[in-house]
């Protein structure tokens, strides 16, 4: 019986690592802080340690939360470059100015 259990463990192991983690790959490759993103790591291991069966439903989450940081990235970006293009295009622009008030 140990045997079998030890299988089955290996098996849940290699899972898990396929699915979560190449999608905490996909976050890390957005430019987190490693600091932060390694305290997230941290806790995502520790929720599937004491729960392997919740592995899709924590993959689902991540890639969620994935989509979610892609989204502000874009948004941050539109935002960036349009102030840029506005002020490029505006010969009385003045750097000194302040843009948030």
């Amino acid at each position: 019986m140990a045997a079998k259990s030890e299988r089955l463990d290996s098996h849940l192991e290699s899972h898990q690592t396929q699915d979560v983690m190449e999608k905490l790959a996909w976050l890390q490759a957005m430019g987190i802080n490693p600091e932060v993103f390694a305290k997230f790591q941290s806790k995502v291991e520790g929720i599937l340690d004491k729960n392997p069966w919740s592995e899709a439903v924590v993959a689902g989450e991540i890639g969620k939360l994935w989509l979610a940081m892609e989204n502000t990235l874009a948004t941050y970006k539109r935002t960036f470059w349009g102030l840029m293009m506005a002020a490029a295009n505006n010969p009385d622009w003045n750097p000194d100015e302040s843009l948030v008030a």
